[in-house]
C-alpha cells in the first residue's frame, strides 16, 4: 500500500524550495507540501500540528541563518515523541563535505543525505527509504 506523504521543506533559499515543491508535485500530486524559509517557523509548525500517523519527509538544509540544520535537529529531538514518530529527516544540502555527511549519519532521526538539487531519482529513493523504515 502506497502512503500519502507530507513534506516539510526547510531552506532559506526560496528558489530551492520552489524546485523541491515542483519536483514533488510533478511525481506525487496528492502529497502535502509545506515550505519554510526559517527553521524556527518549521519547528513551530511541527509543535502546533495535530498528532497524526501520516508519514512526513523533512528536507532540511544545513546552512541557514538564525537556526541552522544541526540546531534544528537538536530542537526537533526535544519535542514530544508522539510528534516525531512518523517524521523522517533527509539533509538536503549543497555540501559534499564528508564531515557533514558523517555528522548527519550520527543522528537516528536523519535517514539520508541528499545533495542539491533534488530530482526525481533522489526523491523516489527518499520515499522508498522512508516507506521501508515506517513499515
Amino acid at each position: 500500500m502506497e502512503h500519502n506523504y507530507s513534506y516539510l521543506i526547510i531552506d532559506d533559499d526560496n528558489i530551492n524550495n520552489l524546485v523541491c515543491e515542483s519536483i514533488i508535485k510533478r511525481y506525487f500530486k496528492h502529497h502535502t507540501i509545506h515550505a519554510f524559509l526559517a527553521a524556527k517557523e518549521a519547528l513551530s509548525f511541527i509543535e502546533e500540528a495535530p498528532i497524526d500517523k501520516q508519514p512526513t519527509i523533512i528536507l532540511l538544509d544545513i546552512n541557514m541563518p538564525e537556526i541552522d540544520g544541526w540546531e534544528f535537529i537538536e530542537l526537533f529531538l526535544q519535542l514530544d515523541d508522539t510528534k516525531l514518530q512518523y517524521k523522517k529527516i533527509f539533509m538536503l544540502s549543497s555540501s559534499i563535505d564528508n564531515k557533514d555527511m558523517e555528522k548527519a549519519a550520527a543522528y537516528d532521526c536523519v535517514i539520508g543525505y541528499i545533495t542539491k538539487p533534488l530530482n526525481k531519482l533522489k526523491l523516489s529513493e527518499a520515499v522508498e527509504k522512508t516507506a521501508k523504515i515506517l513499515s
